[in-house]
């Protein structure tokens, strides 16, 4: 039985976590997500769009749109609202149970699972540099001018949709130059001073080692790789392109020499992180866009952010990543990615299971149940965890 007569308040503390920041400004989003339904709700009201239930015999507005916002809000306030933690005897934790919404706009899952990805990527990377010793990473990004509120949809399919978006035909032109292995993500990011989207690509792949020699052929310098990009896209301008070798920690981190153009460096683990992070920060909008701006308001930015991101796959694996991943058996669907573990830590020798539950008020999560555990009972504790009987 869980303790759930504490005779104390205790606040969850978890390292450099901020689970009540984040969990906080979920709230904030399904706040927005809900006026947007009841906005789509007026609207079809005023439209018209009326259904008769046909075993009450009553009128109601109908608006697919509106089910759609409400639900997202009613998931994203739920989401995370009691936590469950595996604790050592040093007081370590480990999250345990938890609820999770997985919607793109939510702080906690979006942070989740960019941890994961980041693990994900870091096993996937250890193994192919042990399989492939021989090949050498290398981190590209690729931009295009910033679109207007209102175009971020319409460029998204331009940058990568089906066989013929932008990406795609990169990847052709990548592979005719044995570029095959990679790791591309699509990232989305809004600059309120100019209220402008700005999408990008980065990809992380991998070349042979002697693709830096004078003698090759298929080395890609910067002015390459901007030709083309700019070739690709059909653009009128020259875009920011940006592409640099990895190399581990502890290497050797001098420039490399190529003619007369210098090879930029930057840390492998840097370049996992880039591909890790998710395609759009959902807590940078809430943190640089008021809802008094002049030009557009957060109701604005969400409801398009939702829509042209709603239904994309905005992460790709490609060659012998691709088959790396699947035999570790890494699912490719982000709706089914582990949000509960995201290190090789995830068995620890918990003497308690602890439960938090967030409050509104104070804006945090707070300690309502405990209960000491047995080692070889932990498992299965775990497995019997509900939050519904935890007060």
């Amino acid at each position: 039985m869980y303790n759930t007569e504490l005779n104390e308040r205790i606040k969850l503390e978890d390292g450099k976590a901020k689970w009540g920041f984040r969990k906080s400004y979920g709230v904030n989003f399904a706040k927005i997500f809900y006026m947007l339904g009841s906005e789509e709700l007026k609207k079809a009201n005023e439209d018209g769009n009326l259904r008769v239930d046909t075993k009450t015999g009553e009128t109601f507005v109908d608006s697919t749109e509106a089910k759609r916002y409400f639900l997202k809000s009613s998931r994203m306030d739920e989401c995370s609202s009691c936590l469950a933690f595996k604790v050592d005897g040093a007081g370590s934790k480990k999250l345990s149970k938890a609820k999770f919404c997985r919607d793109r706009l939510c702080p906690l899952c979006q942070w989740r699972l960019s941890r994961r990805l980041a693990w994900e990527t870091r096993k996937i990377i250890d193994k192919y540099e042990v399989d492939n010793s021989d090949m050498v990473a290398i981190l590209m990004t690729l931009t295009v001018k910033n679109p207007k509120v209102g175009e971020l949809a319409n460029m998204l399919d331009i940058l990568c949709h089906g066989k013929s978006g932008a990406w795609q035909l990169m990847q052709k032109w990548l592979a005719r130059r044995k570029i095959k292995d990679f790791i591309r993500t699509v990232e989305v990011t809004f600059n309120s001073e100019s209220q402008t989207w700005h999408p990008h690509l980065h990809i992380l792949c991998f070349v042979p080692k002697e693709y830096f020699s004078k003698a090759s052929k298929y080395y890609i310098s910067r002015d390459i790789l901007r030709d083309e990009w700019k070739r690709i896209c059909s653009l009128d301008y020259d875009p920011i392109v940006d592409i640099r070798r990895c190399y581990n920690k502890g290497e050797k981190k001098e420039r490399i020499k190529f003619g007369s153009n210098d090879i930029k460096k930057v840390e492998l683990a840097n370049a996992i992180k880039e591909t890790a992070k998710y395609c759009v920060k959902p807590l940078g909008l809430f943190l640089k866009l008021s809802d008094d701006e002049e030009n557009v308001t957060m109701k604005d930015i969400i409801r398009e952010l939702d829509s042209a991101l709603n239904g994309r796959r905005l992460r790709a694996l490609g060659g012998e990543i691709k088959k790396i991943a699947k035999s570790l058996k890494f699912d490719d669907d982000e709706a089914k990615k582990d949000l509960i573990h995201n290190d090789d830590n995830g068995n620890v020798d918990a003497v308690w299971m602890e439960i938090y539950s967030y409050f509104g008020v104070e804006k945090d999560y707070y300690l309502i149940a405990r209960e000491e555990i047995a080692n070889e009972r932990e498992q299965e504790r775990t497995k019997e965890i509900d939050f519904n009987d935890t007060g």
